[in-house]
């Protein structure tokens, strides 16, 4: 069992070509567990929308911005199309991934725990944080735009 989690951690950073997400376009699919979200899903429990913000290396800095502003969180990669954070829970050190990938007119993301079947909805939350916190930075500076104007 604890082999089988290997593999798919593995697998969630790797790829199934052992290269970094980031050399690929998509993201991996949700497992049929509970504890994981993606806007690339179809199922309607695992599906959340892309995050809200125009697809591009700013977007993507803006992104590593408001999560480095979440509490527990780490970047552990960042490249031109691609970021890799993990979230880890303050009481019990649970671990979750959140992937973020850009492509054309969207920006994808994943956010899955490591551990455990049901996540009591924390990955969902935690992307609708991340999209409202977009959002909020966004007006922030057409605002200051508008003032300098």
């Amino acid at each position: 069992m604890l082999h089988m989690w290997y593999c798919e951690i593995y697998l969630d950073i790797y790829g199934c070509n052992g290269k970094l997400l980031e050399d690929l376009s998509l993201l991996l699919r949700c497992p049929s567990t509970c504890s994981c979200v993606s806007s690339i899903e179809r199922h309607p429990y695992r599906k959340i929308k892309s995050l809200p913000i125009e697809s591009n290396l700013e977007s993507l800095l803006m992104i590593r911005d408001v999560i480095r502003d979440m509490p527990g969180s780490r970047i552990d990669t960042i490249s031109q199309r691609y970021l890799h954070a993990q979230f880890r829970s303050r009481w019990f050190g649970f671990v979750d991934d959140v992937h973020i990938v850009l492509n054309e007119g969207r920006i994808d993301v994943r956010s899955k725990s490591r551990f455990g079947y049901y996540d009591f909805g924390v990955n969902r939350r935690r992307v609708e944080s991340i999209s409202r916190c977009l959002l909020s930075r966004l007006k922030s500076v057409s605002r200051d735009m508008d003032r300098r104007l």
